[in-house]
């Protein structure tokens, strides 16, 4: 009995000897960072901002910000563990991947707050929340927060929140849809659809004319007294040898009377109508200079600067946006032509339809919207002929089709068309 005993004892001392060399499994791992997992699944990825891992970021503030910044850090903190520093501008070297939050990035065309970004030409990301105020550094903040810290890890497109004095009634305007077409080698068609605040639907012609295709734009007209339709105006202009690809409506006339423009008009340098420094119809214009160059300016400037240097000019109303700032105040919604030239050159015609249950019309605040949201660096807008006179046609076939839905039910015949021409 005594053997029996000292070998059961022996035996459960070898045991524990061998137990005690063994290691002790470690728990599953809840680093974030990657790496394997006991159970073979795959753990969380890092959290990342446009592909760059979101704690190799640095935050950058204006002083109007600093507690936007403040927040913000805490968020992440609170979020991921991630202590990000909040530097001065003055501090960064050029390789960091950069949280900008503030007076920095795009900030024109009434813009409240804008969240965008940008890959530098090193690879690093810089990431806009671009604010004006203390207020709308934090509402930029919150929303980047919540709609890509939260949900997203790239910034696909701008999320820009637009707002304008209070008499402006901007619409805030939501893009449901948009479709681009080429058309030739630096001429685009866009076709938008938006919704606004209060449901209404508004419908948008867009042409994108490149620098090397402006000096090929024109006025034309039918002899004066008379009046004919876009596209009408748009065919004898082929059949004169024109290669038009898209016309719109352009000046201002003296409607069911003389028939005569009211304001600027130019054709191929012979001054029909020369601007008057006084009423926005008569002063504000828009044209093309002898040597090429698209130009929207007014009637003292013409004097002093363009009289006999311009190929062609049309008259406008109202500048809704100047020095690339909105600039126009009206709360009316209209169909409306407009115009406007970029900082590299180019052109872009912006129509809208309106006064019906399928368009209600813009104001000058939503064509500001419009502008911006094409992210074309517009410089300068101007309101041409607008409400029945509203026309887009563009060339199909051996024809020109009506693009928009004129006001009127039918195109309205006008003074003058601006033609988008190809060499």
């Amino acid at each position: 009995m005594k053997k029996h005993l000292l070998c059961f004892c022996l035996i459960f001392t070898l045991l524990l000897a061998a137990l005690s060399g063994c290691d002790t499994p470690a728990p599953p791992s809840s680093n974030h960072g990657g790496g394997g997992t006991t159970d073979g699944s795959t753990p969380p990825a890092a959290p990342t901002l446009n592909g760059a891992a979101l704690e190799s970021f640095v935050i950058v503030c204006d002083l109007e910000a600093k507690n936007s910044a403040a927040y913000l850090k805490e968020e992440i903190a609170k979020s991921f563990g991630f202590d990000l520093p909040v530097l001065e501008e003055s501090a960064l070297t050029g390789g960091e991947n950069v949280i900008f939050v503030g007076n920095f990035g795009p900030l024109s065309y009434g813009i409240r707050y804008g969240i965008s970004a940008k890959e530098m030409s090193g690879g690093n990301q810089h990431v806009y929340l671009s604010a004006d105020t203390a207020q709308n550094a934090f509402s930029a903040v919150n929303r980047f927060v919540l709609e890509y810290l939260e949900k997203k890890t790239v910034i696909e497109e701008p999320l820009f929140h637009y707002v304008w004095q209070e008499e402006d009634l901007a619409a805030e305007l939501v893009l449901d849809g948009s479709e681009t077409t080429a058309l030739a080698d630096g001429l685009s068609y866009i076709r938008r659809n938006y919704t606004r605040a209060d449901g209404d639907n508004l419908d948008v012609y867009i042409a994108v004319i490149s620098p090397a295709l402006v000096p090929y734009l024109a006025l034309t007209a039918p002899p004066a007294g008379e009046v004919a339709t876009t596209s009408a105006q748009a065919k004898t202009a082929t059949q004169g040898g024109k290669n038009v690809a898209i016309a719109v409506n352009a000046g201002f006339f003296d409607i069911h009377k003389t028939n005569l423009p009211t304001g600027t008009c130019i054709i191929d340098g012979t001054v029909m109508q020369r601007p008057v420094p006084s009423t926005s119809h008569k002063d504000l214009w828009f044209g093309v200079t002898n040597e090429g160059e698209a130009v929207i300016s007014n009637a003292m400037k013409y004097a002093d600067v363009y009289e006999g240097k311009l190929n062609f000019a049309v008259g406008g109303h109202k500048l809704i946006i100047q020095n690339g700032k909105f600039y126009a105040r009206s709360t009316v919604l209209n169909p409306l032509t407009t115009v406007g030239v970029c900082a590299d050159g180019s052109v872009v015609i912006v129509c809208v339809d309106g006064r019906s249950a399928q368009s209600a019309g813009a104001s000058y605040a939503d064509i500001a919207q419009i502008y911006a949201e094409l992210e074309l660096d517009v410089v300068t807008v101007l309101c041409l002929d607008g409400g029945g006179s509203t026309t887009f046609v563009m060339k199909s076939e051996d024809d020109f089709k009506i693009e928009n839905a004129p006001s009127d039910g039918k195109e309205r015949e006008v003074q003058s068309v601006l033609l988008v021409n190809l060499p």
